[in-house]
């Protein structure tokens, strides 16, 4: 009786009452699991597996230093063994309750694993029809699941059976969780295919069939089976001959099912014109048909794609799977563009490349709706221009992965768009062919020739610039008295430099991509860019598939801060003077804290410099910016003028770990650029400079009585606030203490308002 209370206590009880009396609980709950009377340790068992599941972070490590010294899993494994005498429900909680410990505590699967003895058992209860049995089953060997693939062939069998229609839907669902489980890796995806691939994937095949008997909700069964065999086919990520096995269960006809409600019913013909199927797109995806299901139709398609080889056709020549491919790369552009997803991987199909740009071009060949075809043109060629804008917003995304902007530069490369904007190349390119800070005149053998900025070339392409540019040096005193960007100095090519490359090149060079639609020009940059190294670009204009986990080129301007980069250099960022021991510039002898940078980048990123240098007062005429904030802000902010990145403070154990005098010395730079980008007017370094604050408070509330300092002194009246707020619940405390005699009448007058306020809202909740 007294094991019946505590599975009801456990249940009944909210969870703040449980946790004053867990580890009792789950002590005594322990010691009588190895009772031999069943109607005893059944429940103990139940009301055990109910406390695991339900553990938070708080009390996780207790429970299960408790589950540790009373040797739990060993009396569990031991009583799983001896159930052949017991009823069923004996060895479902037993097997239930050993599931649960061993997804939260991992380092116990170990010696459960290796227990040849129970495995037998185990491998002795499959063969029950018992529905409970198979699914208590399916839920162990998933907190098993490495282990089961080294023991083979029956055990993946049974899965593969778990899966198949005969099944309840609960055991189905963990069928397909577990294989889940078994191939999170490609050497795990492989052995499995190598044991029972045909079954497997005819198993994926059928589950995703199951679209259920509702067209615009899924309903509950029908929808988790579906769900979790969606889940399971992206075992397409991994190279293998299973791709093919998908390719002949008709992966294309079932995926294209998941998008468009009865399409196979519109599509009884095979030999559909463009205008046909673009219409049929249309209105299918009007209907939201399975939109939970989308992101997975796309990753697996993706998948498929990424694997299918340059000259292989996967759908086999025949018309049917031809139209199921073109029909789901149009679902993918018109979605694509109406939602900017991830689409776009579907584009990049080896075998049907062309069609892509033929949604465009194949308007003039099909003589696509006689009856107003200039509509339909405009239409399609809208279609092109929307596809083209959102690539290019992708492209310059950060919330996007490196494969992701891969294959999005590569579709693009089929639209004349060659290589890998973002939202910083787009800053720095304003200065693209323009004379202003220009300190190099690029000359061709015709007479032709463009100005560039040396610091640009000399990070970005350095091949581009005779040796003796970037070898040369000055000394100290030159740099610091008579920068290099007063003069404008001159690099003459010879004849085998076509002017119109360079110019593209150039392009590529400031702003990260070039346009290029005539095949004859892209054949001069290909020669430019081999000689020039810049690999990615000239992988771009060969069209090479993109490697997958290959980084993303990025746009990065910092090492022009190094040395070499000083020879490019035309004015000096000074930091507030103060005692910073051991510091010294190894470019000049100037003993203040600097940076030696360049106009031509610190104006792209700040309008306010922008106009000090273009003013033509003395200031735009000095060599030295006095900026009024500490050398660890200055270190910040030039990393952001040159990267476009706002370096983040320690986080984590890091952070944990600080004493407050630490974690202020790191968050007062944010503090002070805070204010700097109010004055300068930067607002995007602003906000970041704000998220940091509000996260490293948000953690460290006890910092706001440093911060409100701070932020009052330079008038930054929004983080005053939100500082007096964070003291208010103490404002007592502090009074009482005389912590607040030190500070200005104002503040102290901020502080008692924001408790005020807080004492309002305590009483109207009650009340």
């Amino acid at each position: 009786m007294a094991s019946n209370v505590a599975v009801k206590l456990v249940s009944v009880l909210p969870s703040q009452l449980l946790q004053l009396r867990m580890l009792d609980l789950v002590y005594c709950l322990s010691s009588l699991l190895s009772s031999h009377q069943v109607e005893v340790a059944i429940p103990c068992a139940t009301a055990l597996n109910s406390i695991i599941s339900n553990l938070n972070a708080t009390s996780e490590k207790a429970v299960i230093e408790a589950l540790k010294e009373t040797e739990i899993s060993i009396c569990i494994v031991r009583n799983i063994k001896d159930c052949s005498a017991k009823k069923i429900e004996y060895f479902v909680e037993m097997a239930s309750l050993l599931s649960t410990i061993l997804l939260r505590w991992s380092s116990s699967r170990f010696p459960v694993c290796n227990d040849d003895e129970l495995m037998k058992v185990l491998a002795n209860m499959h063969t029950k029809k018992d529905s409970s049995i198979k699914l208590v089953l399916l839920k162990l060997y998933t907190s098993l699941a490495q282990k089961l693939i080294e023991d083979g062939e029956v055990f993946m069998q049974m899965i593969v059976q778990a899966m198949g229609k005969s099944n309840p839907h609960d055991v189905r669902i963990e069928g397909f969780r577990l294989a889940q489980c078994l191939l999170r890796s490609q050497e795990n995806c492989l052995k499995v295919m190598d044991l029972c691939g045909e079954a497997l994937v005819d198993a994926i095949i059928c589950g995703m069939r199951e679209t259920g008997p509702c067209s615009k909700k899924i309903e509950n069964n029908y929808g988790s089976v579906l769900v979790e065999a969606c889940k399971l086919a992206l075992i397409t990520r991994w190279a293998g001959d299973h791709h093919i096995k998908f390719w002949k269960q008709g992966i294309d006809k079932v995926l294209l099912n998941l998008l468009i409600e009865n399409i196979h019913d519109q599509s009884s013909e095979f030999v559909l014109s463009l205008e046909k199927q673009i219409s049929m797109v249309k209105e299918g995806l009007k209907v939201n048909y399975h939109v939970a299901l989308r992101s997975y139709v796309w990753d697996i398609l993706g998948w498929l794609t990424i694997h299918c080889g340059e000259n292989s056709n996967p759908y086999g020549y025949t018309e049917e799977s031809e139209l199921h491919i073109n029909l789901l790369i149009l679902c993918a552009c018109f979605t694509f563009v109406d939602k900017g997803l991830k689409l776009l991987l579907i584009c990049i199909l080896y075998s049907i490349k062309g069609l892509v740009a033929g949604v465009v071009k194949e308007t003039g060949k099909c003589g696509l709706l006689q009856d107003n075809p200039q509509q339909f043109t405009r239409e399609v060629t809208n279609i092109k221009t929307q596809l083209v804008n959102k690539l290019h917003e992708i492209c310059s995304s950060t919330s996007f992965s490196p494969g992701v902007k891969w294959y999005v530069s590569y579709i693009l490369s089929y639209f004349g768009f060659y290589g890998f904007p973002n939202e910083y190349s787009k800053r720095i390119g304003i200065s693209f062919n323009k004379e202003e800070y220009a300190d190099l005149r690029l000359i061709v053998a015709n007479g032709d020739s463009v100005s560039v900025h040396g610091v640009i070339l000399a990070v970005r392409c350095p091949s581009i610039l005779p040796s003796k540019v970037l070898s040369s040096s000055k000394s100290s005193k030159q740099i610091t008295d008579n920068f290099v960007g007063e003069t404008v100095r001159e690099v003459r090519y010879s004849s085998h430099v076509d002017y119109e490359a360079l110019l593209l090149l150039l392009e590529y060079v400031y702003l990260g991509r070039l346009h290029a639609a005539e095949e004859e020009t892209v054949k001069k940059l290909k020669i430019l860019a081999k000689r020039c190294n810049l690999q990615p670009l000239l992988q771009m204009l060969c069209r090479q598939s993109p490697k997958w986990s290959t980084p993303f080129p990025s746009f990065n301007l910092t090492s022009s801060l190094d040395p070499a980069g000083s020879y490019f250099s035309d004015v000096v960022m000074e930091a507030k003077l103060n005692e910073l021991v051991g510091w010294a510039c190894n470019i000049c002898s100037h003993p203040v804290p600097h940076f030696h940078a360049h106009k031509v980048i610190l104006q792209s990123g700040c309008d306010y410099l922008q106009g000090l240098f273009r003013s033509g007062m003395q200031e735009s005429h000095s060599q030295v910016i006095k900026v009024d904030i500490s050398w660890e802000a200055l270190i910040k902010l030039v990393h952001w003028f040159y990267s476009d990145e706002l370096p983040n403070p320690p986080s984590g154990c890091l952070w944990f770990n600080m004493d407050d005098q630490e974690k202020l010395f790191n968050l007062q730079p944010y503090v002070e650029l805070c204010w700097l980008g109010e004055f300068w007017i930067m607002e995007s370094i602003q906000e970041a400079c704000w998220n940091v604050i509000m996260s490293c408070l948000d953690s460290a509330k006890q910092l706001s009585i440093k911060i409100i300092k701070m932020a009052y002194k330079l008038s930054l009246w929004k983080l005053v606030e939100i500082a007096a707020n964070l003291m208010a619940p103490s404002y007592r405390q502090l009074r009482d203490s005389g912590e607040l005699e030190e500070f200005d009448d104002a503040l102290v007058h901020f502080i008692y308002s924001a408790s005020i306020e807080l004492n309002h809202e305590g009483e109207k909740r009650f009340t």
